[in-house]
């Protein structure tokens, strides 16, 4: 399960940007452009999550992928000087619980420690719908990846 839902929920996550900026163009498709520290837009991520085979994405553990109800992207954070943003990517790995909530998180890969602990704290303020077997909600490992650019 963990392989097809990294593909699912990696190709979920935009980019994390030091600040607004003018959007002059569509985001690629599978991503969600949202800017530092701001909601993720819930309508977009899960439309994603419903172009999915939800078969593969939970193979035997559920019959419905767990589906986003609110969170922020991760705030961008900024060297000791507090004047340049670290940039880089985090992927990470968490559990959604049966009643949606996050847990057990885990980096997988990480370009910096201040980027990893930017991504738990925005993926700890997660909420969903949980996963689903036979209607019962059901736990799901997922894995998110953030990278962390500037505009």
């Amino acid at each position: 399960m963990l392989v097809v839902a990294s593909v699912l929920m990696a190709a979920m996550s935009g980019p994390v940007t030091a600040q607004a900026v003018a959007v002059t163009e569509k985001p690629a498709p599978g991503v969600i452009d949202t800017q530092s520290g701001t909601g993720v837009d819930k309508d977009a991520y899960n439309a994603l999550i419903d172009k999915m085979d939800q078969g593969d994405a939970c193979g035997e553990d559920c019959d419905r992928i767990a589906r986003l109800v609110s969170g922020n992207a991760p705030v961008m954070p900024y060297d000791a000087d507090g004047q340049t943003p670290v940039t880089g990517e985090v992927a990470i790995i968490f559990i959604i619980d049966e009643s949606g909530l996050t847990s057990n998180f885990r980096i997988e890969r990480s370009t910096s420690p201040q980027l990893s602990a930017a991504a738990i704290a925005a993926v700890q303020s997660w909420r969903f719908t949980p996963a689903l077997k036979a209607g019962k909600p059901v736990s799901m490992q997922a894995r998110q990846i953030f990278p962390f650019v500037l505009p």
